[in-house]
């Protein structure tokens, strides 16, 4: 048996459970699971969208204006 410390729980951690709380809701079982999805799922595939497309190109075509890069 292991003890639980406070300080192996982040705020990073924290906001993700409360993200995936707000998403799933309290209220049911299938919402638990679409928060948990959520949270393992969307930071996954948000770090991959933003390795694929760079800042500056990006908000160059969404501007309609050549790429300062």
């Amino acid at each position: 048996m292991q003890f639980v410390a406070p300080d192996s729980f982040n705020v990073f951690l924290s906001i993700s459970f409360l993200v995936g709380v707000v998403v799933g809701g309290l209220a049911s079982i299938s919402g638990a699971l679409y928060g948990a999805l959520f949270i393992q799922f969307v930071p996954n595939i948000a770090d991959q969208i933003s390795k694929a497309a760079p800042l500056g190109e990006s908000t160059a075509i969404f501007l309609n204006r050549p790429s300062c890069i």
